[in-house]
């Protein structure tokens, strides 16, 4: 995301082009009401047919396989890899627990999650929402077999030329920028009155600051 000066690179050429290419699917190839649908309106979309594809993490699978009725007629594929050859998988769709330093009974919050990890509890949870377990242990167990998206995803993680993208979380404005500016910008792109350009362009002035200020702390 930073270069070796400590600045963005996330409005360069090829990302101008990228973006360009992306958000020009709208419309023409994707529903008109798009522009203004959340989450749920677009796995709709998917699961009625009215959408031949999405893109969405492992979160979904449930949803998936209630409104088809089971496992036939959807499965999960890896996006493209890239002209150099890698595939970029997305590391930031994570999910844990964590313990608190107020925390004023950390033995037993210790042993919560450390139960949560284990291979039995792990396991069980993983399989009722249909993701990854943390647990590796878990790996074995028929359920993981038999689950098609996420066989794709172990077989697609585990490739020797695939890399994983983090985003920079770790700034404190990241969350704030992204929903204040980012999100309406990117509809502003899509109904045509902001160019791509100009977009990341403005998302590049507000991360060399959040970058600054977090380097300067």
């Amino acid at each position: 995301m930073f270069d070796a000066e400590g600045k963005t690179t996330i409005n360069c050429d090829e990302a101008v082009a990228f973006l360009e290419r992306y958000l020009g699917l709208y419309g023409e190839y994707t529903p008109e009401s798009d522009i203004t649908a959340g989450y749920k309106e677009i796995s709709a979309n998917f699961d009625s047919g009215v959408s031949a594809m999405f893109t969405h993490n492992l979160g979904s699978y449930g949803s998936h396989v209630t409104a088809f009725g089971g496992t036939e007629g959807f499965t999960a594929n890896p996006l493209p890899t890239a002209d150099n050859g890698k595939y970029v998988n997305y590391g930031g769709a994570l999910t844990g627990l964590c313990m608190f330093d107020t925390c004023e009974n950390q033995e037993a919050a210790w042993k919560w999650i450390t139960y949560m990890c284990s291979h039995d509890a792990n396991s069980y949870w993983n399989e009722s929402i249909g993701q990854l377990p943390v647990n590796t242990s878990c790996y074995e167990d028929d359920w993981m077999k038999e689950m098609q998206h996420i066989q794709c995803a172990i077989e697609t993680t585990s490739m020797d030329n695939c890399i994983t993208y983090t985003s920079p979380s770790y700034l404190p404005e990241w969350g704030t920028i992204n929903s204040t500016y980012i999100e309406p910008g990117i509809q502003s792109v899509m109904s045509g009155d902001m160019t791509a350009k100009e977009l990341l362009d403005m998302w590049a002035e507000y991360l060399n600051e959040a970058y600054a200020n977090y380097m300067a702390e």
